[in-house]
């Protein structure tokens, strides 16, 4: 982003993100002012800082590798922020980001180099379980969008897991809809038992928009529990959605969402940095 061009050469970890009227990320607003260019409003959150120039400092441990990125940045635009940590119990800031409807926390050792990849250095923790699903088809009432039929493959079959009533904002149903009524078929896209029949405010669409959900769980059936709707997934092709995703008890293998994992505390000092901006 433009507003980067004067830091100094290195690498930097961070994300972008685009912010609600609240203050809170809102990853269907970030994936709106990209692919319509209109980028100025984002924000780039920075969190740790593995180069700088041709130094490497990955070896550090990340309170200096943070206290220096935070120096390096005091001059950037407001737009670039530095992303401030607590020294504290990992439950209290994650009972805190959820009381926000933030995602979760990133809990990281104080002592820890950098290392790529899943490691026993960090954790995330999350509020609500989280899931990709196929859109087969949508409902309406009187004339006005009410809800997402969601799915996933198994078997080469589309199954009906439940539909999606909740998270559709005014914005997120403008942008939406089009791209429903573009994919419309007279074909039922779902296959096996408990597939949802046509009635009057039932509109079938071709299985290609993934979108991602949170969820509470499922029920007795196999449906979701109070699913809500977060955002169309355009970097997850559909066929990748499969039946590891929720799926009806009759056809697939379920796993109930596990408890919320809570920041640990096991040797080292860990670090709760702000509720996790990814999605």
């Amino acid at each position: 982003m433009a507003a980067a061009a004067d830091l100094p050469d290195g690498i930097i970890d961070g994300e972008v993100v685009a912010l609600d009227r609240t203050g809170a990320p809102d990853f269907a607003a970030l994936q709106a002012a990209i692919s319509e260019g209109k980028t100025k409003e984002l924000v780039f959150f920075v969190f740790d800082r593995m180069f700088s120039g041709l130094e490497d400092r990955r070896p550090l441990p990340l309170s200096e590798r943070k206290a220096r990125l935070q120096a390096a940045i005091e001059q950037a635009p407001a737009n670039i922020r530095y992303v401030d940590h607590f020294v504290t119990a990992g439950n209290a800031v994650l009972q805190s980001a959820c009381r926000m409807d933030l995602e979760g926390i990133v809990s990281k050792r104080l002592d820890a180099p950098y290392q790529s990849g899943r490691v026993d250095s960090w954790t995330k923790s999350k509020c609500r379980a989280r899931h990709e699903v196929l859109i087969g088809g949508y409902t309406t009432i009187d004339g006005a969008f009410r809800s997402l039929i969601a799915g996933v493959n198994r078997d080469g079959r589309l199954v009906h897991v439940g539909r999606v009533g909740a998270g559709f904002g005014r914005e997120k149903v403008d942008r939406l809809l089009p791209k429903l009524k573009a994919l419309e078929t007279d074909k039922n896209p779902f296959d096996g038992k408990g597939s949802p029949r046509r009635t009057g405010d039932v509109h079938w669409v071709r299985p290609e928009l993934v979108a991602e959900i949170e969820y509470e769980g499922f029920t007795a059936d196999g449906r979701l529990r109070q699913a809500s709707f977060k955002a169309l997934r355009q970097d997850k092709p559909a066929e990748e959605v499969e039946a590891d995703a929720p799926a009806p008890a009759a056809t697939a293998e379920l796993t109930e969402p596990a408890p919320v994992a809570t920041a640990r505390t096991d040797g080292g000092r860990r670090v709760a940095p702000c509720p996790s901006w990814a999605s």
